[in-house]
C-alpha cells in the first residue's frame, strides 16, 4: 500500500486480489485480465503506491495553486480567460478520469495543457540571474534533453514492436505463414524484455504446430515452449501462460510417448505442475482450478481432481458442468 506494485503492473497483479463475488454472464470475467482499473487515482495508488498518488496530486494542486497567484497579479483580463480555459481543459480530464482512465491520446492533451498553463502562470515572473540560477537550469535543459532522447528511443523501438506484431496478425489472416514468423522475430528482437511479446509469438507456434500432421509437430511445440519459458522469465504473474505452457507439455507427453516413455511422463508431470502453477497466480478464479481438475483427471489423479472440483463450486455455484464431472469420477474413487 506504500509504494505500490510498480508501475504498469496492473494486469500482473490482479488475479492476486481477484474477487469471487464479481460474475457476468457466461463468466467471461475469468477470462479476461484488466490492463488498469477503471479509475485512474485506484489505478495510481495500486501501482504507485499511497506516495506516488500523494505526489502525483500534489503535482496537481501546486498547478493550480500557481494559476490562482497568476489570477491575483494578472491585470489583463484576456490573459485570465485564456488560463481560465485551459485550467478547465485540465479539470475536465481529473474529472473524467474518476470512471475511466489515461490512455495515450488523453494523455498528451492533459500533459500540454497542464505544460502550457504553468508555464503562462509564469509569464510575467523575473527570474533572478546569478550563477547558480544559470548552473541549475543548465543541468535541467541537460537532463530534459537525455530524457528527451532516450524517450524518443524507446518509443520507437516500442512503436516498431507493435507494428511487427500488427503484421504478423495480418499476414497469419492471409495464412502467409512465413511472413508471420519474421515479424514476430523482429518484434522480440526490438522489444526483447517485454512478456507479451513472445507469449504471443508462443501463442502463434502452438497453433501452427498442433495444426499439423502427427509426427511434424514437435519443432513447433517445442519452439512455443522457448517462447513461452522466455515470457515467464520476464513476468511469471500470468496464469494464462502457465496455463498455455501446461496444455503444451500434454501435448508433446502425447508426441514423444511411443518411443520414450519415460520423456513423456515428464512432460505430463510438468504439464500438471504448470497447471498448479495457474491455480496458484489466480487462487479465487474458477476456470484454472477447472482446467487443472479436468488434466488431473485426464492423468488418473482422481482423488486430487473431486478436490479441485469442490473447491471449484465452493467459488461459483453452478459452474459450467462440475457437477457432472463429480458424478463421473464417483466410479473412479
Amino acid at each position: 500500500p506504500i509504494l505500490g506494485h510498480g508501475l504498469s503492473t496492473y494486469r500482473d497483479i490482479y488475479n492476486k486480489y481477484r474477487r469471487v463475488d464479481f460474475r457476468t454472464p457466461d463468466d467471461t470475467q475469468d477470462t479476461i485480465t484488466p490492463q488498469s482499473a477503471h479509475n485512474e487515482y485506484l489505478t495510481i495508488a495500486a501501482t504507485q503506491g499511497i506516495v506516488g498518488l500523494i505526489i502525483y496530486l500534489l503535482m496537481i494542486i501546486m498547478s493550480f495553486l500557481c494559476v490562482r497567484n497568476f489570477m491575483r497579479r494578472a491585470k489583463d483580463w484576456e490573459d485570465k480567460v485564456i488560463i481560465y480555459s485551459i485550467a478547465m481543459g485540465v479539470v475536465v480530464y481529473l474529472v473524467q478520469v474518476l470512471i475511466s482512465f489515461g490512455v495515450v491520446s488523453t494523455l498528451f492533451v492533459f500533459y500540454t495543457l497542464l505544460g502550457l498553463m504553468i508555464s503562462m502562470a509564469h509569464t510575467n515572473e523575473r527570474a533572478k540571474e546569478n550563477k547558480l540560477g544559470f548552473l541549475v537550469r543548465s543541468v535541467g535543459a541537460t537532463a530534459i534533453f537525455i530524457f528527451v532522447i532516450a524517450g524518443c528511443t524507446f518509443s520507437f523501438f516500442s512503436l516498431a514492436a507493435e507494428y511487427h506484431y500488427q503484421q504478423a496478425q495480418s499476414n497469419l489472416a492471409r495464412r502467409n505463414i512465413e511472413e508471420v514468423f519474421k515479424h514476430y522475430n523482429s518484434a522480440v528482437w526490438y522489444m526483447p524484455y517485454v512478456s507479451e511479446y513472445y507469449e504471443r509469438y508462443g501463442d502463434f507456434l502452438f497453433k501452427l504446430g498442433i495444426s499439423m500432421p502427427e509426427g511434424t509437430q514437435e519443432p513447433y511445440l517445442f519452439d512455443a515452449l522457448t517462447n513461452y519459458e522466455k515470457s515467464l522469465r520476464l513476468n511469471s504473474n500470468l496464469p494464462h501462460v502457465h496455463m498455455n505452457k501446461g496444455v503444451l507439455y500434454s501435448r508433446l507427453a502425447v508426441e514423444v510417448e511411443y518411443r520414450d516413455v519415460d520423456l513423456s511422463n515428464l512432460f505430463k508431470d510438468i504439464a500438471v505442475e504448470s497447471l498448479g502453477d495457474a491455480v496458484e497466480k489466480a487462487p479465487n478464479n474458477p476456470m484454472y482450478l477447472y482446467k487443472k481438475a479436468e488434466m488431473d483427471t485426464y492423468y488418473g489423479h482422481y482423488s486430487t481432481s473431486k478436490d479441485l472440483y469442490l473447491k471449484v463450486l465452493d467459488i461459483r455455484n453452478p459452474y459450467r458442468d462440475t457437477e457432472e464431472k463429480l458424478k463421473e469420477l464417483e466410479q473412479y474413487l
